[in-house]
Formats: structure tokens, C-alpha cells, sequence
């Protein structure tokens, strides 16, 4: 099942050799860790390059979306089995 989020998430993320990789996540006052990083793509919205990063956690796979524009970061969605 999918469900379509879209709130303000909170990230903590690694930049390394030019590569973002965010490791855990907060969301409705509960923390996430991210386990794999399935794949990442990117497209422009106006001005704002966004990320979408796909990642699995420790209870499902999640969308994280960082907007390069003004460094937000959104959950897109959740899909549980």
C-alpha cells in the first residue's frame, strides 16, 4: 500500500565527494533510520532542482524529496507491504 504524504521532514543527512546521503530521518515525532538507498533521481520545478531519494527503513520503503533551492526536505510517501 502506498500513501501519499507530503509534510516537512527533518534529516540528517552526509555529504561526501560531491554525493548526498541521508541517514535517518524525524517525522511525527518519531525517528527513522535508513537502512539502503534504493536509487535517486532528480528534476527541476521552477528554479528548484528536487531529489527524490527512494529508501528503505527498518518498516517500510520511504520517498524523501530535498528541494536544492532552499535545503527543505519532504516525505513524499510511505509503502508498506
Amino acid at each position: 500500500m502506498i500513501e501519499k504524504i507530503n509534510e516537512p521532514v527533518q534529516v540528517i543527512a552526509k555529504f561526501e565527494k560531491g554525493v548526498l546521503s541521508p541517514l535517518f530521518f524525524s517525522w511525527r515525532h518519531r525517528d527513522y533510520r535508513i537502512k539502503k538507498i534504493e536509487f535517486v533521481h532528480a528534476h527541476h520545478q521552477g528554479a528548484a532542482k528536487l531529489f527524490f531519494f527512494s529508501v528503505l527503513g527498518t518498516e517500510a520503503n520511504y520517498e524523501l524529496i530535498f528541494n536544492s533551492q532552499n535545503f527543505t526536505w519532504r516525505l513524499g510517501k510511505i509503502e508498506t507491504q
